[in-house]
């Protein structure tokens, strides 16, 4: 059963008032302690999102999601996924691809306490979006509806042979070895202009998550016609990070239940990268909220 402990912070930048600021504590399933903040809107609540973030980063770099969605009464937490930001664990690691799906299911009990009989989301970026789809997919749960920017179901240069090769032999053995992703820490925090508390950041990845997250995005592009939930994805273009690609093929064994939107001029971080993207996301979400 998930542990949650809240404490009460002043909700920094955020332009939009009145609007509360929570942190949350989360001991996971495996005993991981996990960081997450809430920002609730005052007043009526009509619905919670579930924000996980992309590899590397952290739960309080989403302020603008943050904003757009409590500016329509729409609560949002954050979470930092297990080895990134402020939880616990080793750095860019996962001591199995069940655990983060675990810790979906953590955040969304969570988000049923703190806001009893409203409709869940669940909103993922990159690594994150990765998760909260591969969650819809394999354990189908009881949400509203799922979002997902930048997806990284394949990459859009994916590991060459010889490395790919070794690195599947080697996973089982030295699950926890490390390594710097190729791009530069640097770049990724130059790569969308200001980044919030950057220390938080890293750029870091194990074997293992590398390994089973290419094994299970590959497999999620393949198995759209699962996705029984109502679903939005959006994906720039000009992504050089995760093949839009894949998104594409998701999309199309999904159906009409799942609203694709390709951005000609986006690269990886369209939430960042391109204003429309938040005002989509709240839209869609209102939409759902709505006809619920």
């Amino acid at each position: 059963m998930a542990d949650f402990g809240v404490e009460a912070k002043e909700a920094e930048g955020l332009e939009r008032d009145p609007v509360e600021l929570s942190e949350i504590r989360l001991r996971t399933a495996d005993g991981l302690g996990l960081f997450a903040q809430e920002w609730r809107p005052d007043g009526e609540v009509k619905g919670v999102v579930c924000v996980f973030h992309g590899l590397g980063e952290h739960g309080g770099q989403y302020v603008e999601v943050g904003e757009g969605f409590v500016g329509a009464g729409v609560a949002v937490v954050a979470i930092d996924l297990r080895g990134h930001g402020r939880s616990d664990g080793k750095r860019g690691h996962t001591p199995s691809y069940e655990a983060l799906l675990d810790d979906v299911d953590a955040m969304l009990a969570g988000a049923a306490e703190r806001h009893p009989g409203v409709p869940r989301f669940l909103y993922g970026h990159s690594l994150g979006g990765h998760v909260v789809l591969n969650h819809a997919l394999r354990r189908q749960p009881d949400v509203a509806g799922v979002i997902a920017t930048g997806p990284w179901l394949r990459l859009t240069d994916d590991l060459v042979w010889y490395k790919r090769i070794p690195a599947t032999i080697l996973e089982p053995f030295l699950p926890t070895l490390s390594f710097s992703t190729t791009t530069d820490r640097e770049e990724i925090l130059e790569e969308v202009g200001m980044r919030r508390n950057a220390e938080l950041f890293h750029n870091l990845i194990t074997i293992r998550l590398l390994i089973r997250t290419r094994h299970a995005g590959i497999w999620a592009a393949k198995h759209g016609e699962l996705l029984l939930v109502p679903s939005l994805v959006i994906h720039g273009e000009r992504d050089p990070v995760a093949d839009p690609q894949a998104s594409r093929d998701l999309a199309k064994g999904a159906g009409a239940g799942c609203t694709l939107v390709l951005q000609p001029e986006v690269g990886h971080n369209p939430h960042e990268e391109d204003e429309s993207t938040i005002t989509t996301m709240v839209a869609w979400v209102l939409e759902r909220v709505a006809n619920g």
